[in-house]
């Protein structure tokens, strides 16, 4: 039935979720059947870094926020002792997993690592004994990356290989065909996954953050706090 209605808040560090979140996620967990504990992760997830305009939230929560803000969500719905929030994330935007700003929803070295580590898990690279370090994920991500350009012949499967890794991260910068409405989820077809797209949709976005507005010059801080809303 679609992800569920917009609008509910993520906790800064020290605040609980709210009373009204909590119905929210309530009802979001429970319609007309019980909602499967993953399909309700999941759509909680897209809900909390989504936005409904053209750029990314303009103040991201942290990663360790938004991992604080799914465990108290999953807690919410009847089954949601059956799945670890880590494990979820492993599998599907291990980027969250990591403490560091650069690795924020829908940031270009985000979708960079979550895919290498996608092409990992896929068997498209392989490592001779040792745990892959945190380069070479980024490597993989952006030799599978190289194929998303315009007129490359495999960019359509590489596209529908990283489909779920890249509309998580295309939903969080806010590109076009990826924006969150009410009640759904807009999506392109994955053999419209240019990365040239993405690179210059992001640029857009920091060219209109870093623009002048009234009563505040383009290096000074947004006035909002980073959490997501």
């Amino acid at each position: 039935m679609g992800v569920p209605p917009q609008g509910a808040p993520v906790p800064s560090n020290s605040e609980p979720l709210s009373a009204s979140t909590i119905e929210h996620f309530q009802r979001s967990a429970i319609r007309c059947e019980l909602v499967p504990v993953k399909k309700y992760f999941f759509e909680a997830l897209m809900e909390l870094v989504g936005t409904t305009g053209e750029c990314p939230k303009p103040c991201l929560a942290s990663n360790a926020q938004l991992r604080r803000a799914l465990v108290e969500v999953l807690a919410l719905h009847p089954e949601g002792d059956t799945i670890s929030v880590d494990a979820m994330l492993k599998d599907s935007a291990p980027s969250l997993l990591l403490d560091d700003p650069s690795y924020s929803p829908g940031t270009l070295k985000a979708l960079r690592y979550d895919m290498g580590v996608n092409a990992l898990k896929q068997g498209l690279f392989s490592m001779s004994g040792e745990a892959p370090a945190e380069e070479d994920f980024l490597f993989f991500g952006e030799s599978e990356m190289m194929f998303l350009k315009d007129g490359n012949q495999y960019r359509n499967e590489v596209a529908r290989r990283h489909s779920t890794v890249i509309g998580f991260h295309y939903t969080a910068a806010g590109m076009p065909g990826y924006t969150l409405q009410p009640g759904m989820l807009r999506r392109h077809s994955s053999s419209l996954g240019r990365i040239e797209d993405f690179v210059d949709h992001l640029a857009a976005c920091q060219q209109r953050r870093d623009a002048p507005t009234e009563g505040r010059s383009p290096s000074a801080p947004p006035s909002s706090q980073c959490t997501l809303t």
